[in-house]
């Protein structure tokens, strides 16, 4: 954040265990679906609802009848490994914290899942 010129650090109350919980699956199923050869790329933007954290792959995507069940126990997309769970716990963590998380695909392009946290800036006490 920034204020006359100052930048400021943004804090997000998060438990930092949970919030890595989720940035660990997102990045292991994009490492996943990149394939050999693919690329993950992870962005962290202040907002000024917070901070925004994508995780894109350029990889094989997600067909549009998966995608709106992509949150869902149990759904597995591609590989039938993992308990299908790594996504709906994910999605529980971000909304406990007050968050949302998207996500955004096409087929033979690729996917980016992305998170908003609230947060504020931190100024120095006066």
């Amino acid at each position: 954040m920034v204020a006359e010129g100052v930048v400021y650090p943004l804090v997000v109350d998060a438990d930092p265990v949970r919030l890595r919980q989720v940035l660990d699956n997102l990045i292991a199923n994009a490492l996943t679906h990149a394939g050999s050869g693919g690329s993950v790329r992870v962005r962290v933007t202040a907002t000024h609802e917070g901070v925004e954290i994508a995780v894109s792959d350029a990889g094989q995507g997600i067909p549009l009848d998966e995608l709106a069940r992509i949150f869902e126990p149990g759904v597995h997309f591609g590989a039938e490994t993992g308990s299908g769970l790594g996504l709906a716990l994910s999605r529980a963590i971000v909304d406990a914290h007050g968050g949302t998380i998207a996500v955004d695909s096409i087929v033979g392009e690729g996917s980016t899942f992305t998170i908003v946290l609230p947060g504020r800036p931190s100024y120095p006490a006066t």
